[in-house]
């Protein structure tokens, strides 16, 4: 077992059927810390798919697979959106740093 420090986060990585598996091991941060890592995490996500949806392999996927990727996509907006309202109404701007 290792152990390695991610954004604050000690995390356990172990091996478990040949797969490298991280699990949370001690959450150091604030409830606010948690929150602002979940929505960077979820955007960093949400910016991955978009870009995904701008291939040529989205292209050439069959027409239920794109019309779940575009709702799976607008729902992670919507999630980050409340998200980010939610870190707003504790008091600090939603941003991210570049």
């Amino acid at each position: 077992m290792h152990k390695k420090r991610v954004m604050g986060c000690l995390f356990k990585i172990m091996l478990w059927a040949g797969f490298v598996k991280p699990t949370i091991y001690i959450m150091e941060n604030s409830f606010f810390d948690r929150l602002l890592i979940e929505a960077q995490e979820l955007a960093t996500k949400t910016n991955a798919l978009n870009d995904f949806m701008r291939t040529q392999k989205f292209v050439e996927l069959d027409r239920k697979n794109k019309d779940l990727l575009y709702k799976q996509s607008r729902l992670m907006n919507e999630y980050l959106q409340v998200l980010g309202q939610r870190i707003e109404l504790l008091g600090e701007k939603f941003s991210f740093p570049k």
